[in-house]
């Protein structure tokens, strides 16, 4: 208050909330959709798997043959890099002492953060790899099938956009080893939310995404913008993948742990370490990513 004239300061009558609003980020469901391979010795720098193939082939045989076809087996291996992701933040004694002043932490504040980017990252590496170190994901890792809608979903008709998912989806149900399996659909948010709001017709009230959902296509439906742009020309991408353990997993040998602190005089960096080799595909022609859409 200003002795001289009576009147309060402006900062005088303000009121504060006592709630900092945080900035909604998108939802991270890498680990949600893919099995997650936890058992990896954290000072492995590469993960190997091996895959076994058959050959040869039976025939009919006449009575007393002991020329009987032969068959084999060969066994080969497979590797991929472990690699670690780090993410660190500082703060002051001053930042300690306004944190103090204000009611909160400062050291969740900042390890919530680093802990943020580091899930940002690795979700990403899921879906798109990092060109940088050769790591692919499920959008481009090699084998995976590809294609293209003739026109995206809001130029199609309802019925153009029913055959079009009936037609992916058989690429992969009709597989040898694969009839059958549950299927896994994902897309941008602006796409589900068109299938999810869009009317089949004039005199069937169900939506596109409720008509799906009763045909029994996937088993899942989800959403997550990883997958923005992700196509050829930069074109928005589906996907459409058999989330078995035995296809695709996700390899982490070390979640998110909190390094050693250091201490200066004024100021403590943390930090924060995760140890992985991204999504790890082994059956790649259970993937179909559709671009175009």
């Amino acid at each position: 208050m200003n002795l001289n004239t009576g009147a309060f300061e402006r900062r005088e009558l303000l009121e504060l909330e006592q709630e900092v609003l945080t900035v909604p980020e998108g939802e991270l469901i890498g680990r949600r959709l893919f099995p997650v391979e936890t058992g990896i010795n954290p000072g492995a720098e590469t993960y190997g798997y091996t895959y076994m193939t058959r050959m040869g082939a039976a025939k009919i045989i006449a009575n007393g043959d002991t020329n009987l076809p032969m068959v084999d087996t060969d066994f080969k291996r497979d590797y991929r890099t472990l690699h670690s992701i780090g993410a660190g933040a500082e703060y002051t004694r001053q930042e300690l002492r306004a944190a103090s002043m204000a009611g909160r932490s400062v050291e969740t504040d900042k390890i919530g953060a680093a802990r943020r980017a580091i899930s940002e990252f690795e979700d990403k590496l899921i879906f798109r790899g990092n060109d940088d170190y050769g790591i692919t994901g499920a959008t481009n890792t090699p084998g995976i099938l590809t294609t293209a809608f003739n026109k995206t979903l809001k130029t199609s008709t309802p019925d153009e956009i029913l055959d079009q998912l009936r037609d992916a989806r058989t690429k992969l149900v009709t597989q040898v080893g694969f009839t059958g399996a549950s299927l896994t659909l994902v897309l941008p948010a602006v796409q589900y939310e068109y299938l999810v709001g869009t009317r089949y017709g004039e005199y069937d009230a169900r939506t596109l995404m409720q008509i799906i959902n009763d045909y029994g296509w996937f088993g899942s439906i989800v959403s997550t913008d990883a997958l923005k742009g992700a196509g050829d020309g930069g074109t928005d991408s589906m996907l459409i993948f058999n989330a078995s353990k035995d296809v695709s997993k996700v390899l982490l040998a070390l979640d998110i742990t909190m390094l050693p602190q250091e201490t200066y005089a004024m100021y403590t960096k943390l930090g924060l370490e995760e140890r992985t080799g991204g999504l790890l595909i082994k059956q790649p022609t259970q993937f179909l990513r559709i671009d175009n859409i």
